[in-house]
């Protein structure tokens, strides 16, 4: 659609082109359409993926993530001392979510991996272009280009040279005037739709769910991913100092964004998995906070409980082989870590809501020269519960929100341990 200079920020010919190459329907109503905000350096692997035969296409792509995830485990592994095929059985859940939706957040996840594992070892350039890399993922991987940027100078002309290379491509992909479009008219549609998603983890989402109107909760959501942005920057540096583990760079602002913001989902937890298993390793301090955080982030607990058991379970399962300490404090946290989530899946599809009947979409919403996300809000409004009846939201969110939360404690309890060496030292040269 892109090659053929299509507008793919709008209904049509995107919801042409989904019914084209799509075998499923997502609902009775045919003119539901799932928008793509994604700039337009993002769209061109897709472009180039859509000139292939669709069986060969739907067999390439998620080869493609699958790939990604063992680089990002092979990353993984060669900064930590833990098992290759456990990491791969760490990232299990969120694979299979992302396989079965087909999104990208496994690109960015390996981009990050390389990132720290890049950098770790002073090879600055693959540092750079591996964070760009991240950029699938805009929001999130931004930040980690961020911190490259500020705190390590010698990524910083790679970084830019990607920079206008991404921006080049965009404009070749779309020209100037779409660009302009996806900034101004895209980006603020799909927060605006996104609100009534389901499978969001953002503030924005549970200020909605609090009867916080649209607009205002979209505001609260930025607030709040600016300053977690630039929380988890500064805290980077300062524990990368602290350890001696320039990989936490990258690796801790990807986190630190998922808690709150406008735009988080299930899929994205991923990318806050590096950065818990190489705390689980590094940290001198809170170790076992971190063994408790790894799963509950890995686990993905608001998909429906009929989904597969045995992947919930997996990155609980995986600790002992991590670890390899079968009976050590850290697999009781990941065991107490399993109990909250199970209680959590339990209750949260006790409460459950009956499926409601989807209501009609406003016609108007759905004209085709209109931008993409105002079909999508629409399908979403249609099927989405009044908020005053989704208690199992927030009951199903709490052992990720956990997880993340943990993660920035222990990182910052580095920062404490520091502190006390340095008081240390100072009482014995004074002495």
């Amino acid at each position: 659609m892109v090659l053929d200079g299509a507008d793919p920020y709008r209904t049509e010919p995107l919801r042409t082109c989904e019914r084209e190459r799509s075998d499923s329907k997502r609902s009775e109503n045919g003119d539901a359409v799932e928008p793509a905000p994604l700039p337009g350096y993002a769209l061109a692997p897709f472009a180039l993926l859509s000139k292939l035969p669709r069986k060969v296409e739907h067999a390439v792509f998620p080869a493609l993530l699958l790939g990604a995830v063992i680089l990002a485990c092979v990353a993984i592994a060669k900064l930590t001392t833990f098992s290759f095929p456990a990491l791969l059985v760490v990232f299990a859940p969120t694979t299979f979510l992302n396989i079965l939706y087909g999104e990208n957040t496994l690109f960015a996840v390996a981009g990050i991996a390389l990132a720290g594992l890049a950098v770790s070892r002073r090879q600055y350039v693959l540092a750079a272009v591996a964070a760009s890399c991240s950029m699938v993922q805009p929001h999130i991987g931004l930040v980690s280009c961020l911190a490259l940027f500020l705190w390590v100078p010698r990524t910083r002309r790679s970084l830019l040279l990607c920079g206008v290379l991404a921006a080049a491509l965009s404009v070749a992909m779309l020209g100037v005037e779409r660009n302009i479009e996806y900034f101004r008219l895209a980006l603020p549609g799909q927060a605006l739709s996104e609100v009534y998603a389901d499978d969001q983890y953002s503030l924005t989402r549970m200020l909605f769910l609090l009867g916080v109107s649209p607009a205002l909760a979209i505001q609260l959501g930025s607030v709040s991913y600016v300053v977690m942005a630039i929380f988890g920057v500064w805290l980077a540096k300062r524990v990368s100092d602290t350890l001696n583990a320039p990989e936490f760079i990258p690796l801790l602002p990807a986190a630190a964004v998922l808690l709150g913001g406008t735009f988080v989902h299930d899929v994205q937890m991923s990318l806050a998995i590096p950065c818990a298993v190489v705390l689980a390793c590094r940290a001198r301090t809170h170790k076992w906070l971190a063994w408790f955080a790894l799963p509950l982030v890995a686990g993905l607990f608001d998909q429906p409980i009929w989904r597969p058991w045995l992947l919930r379970l997996a990155p609980f399962a995986a600790v002992p082989f991590l670890t390899k300490e079968r009976w050590s404090r850290h697999l009781s946290a990941s065991g107490a870590a399993a109990a909250i989530a199970i209680c959590a899946l339990f209750v949260g599809s006790a409460l459950r809501q009956p499926i409601a009947a989807p209501i009609p979409m406003p016609a108007d919403l759905l004209d085709g020269r209109r931008i993409a996300s105002d079909a999508w809000g629409a399908y979403l409004r249609s099927q989405d519960p009044p908020p005053s009846k989704s208690p199992e939201e927030w009951i199903q969110r709490v052992p990720t929100w956990l997880g993340l939360i943990c993660i920035l404690v222990v990182a910052a309890g580095q920062l404490k341990e520091r502190r006390g060496a340095d008081r240390e030292l100072e009482e014995f040269t004074l002495a």
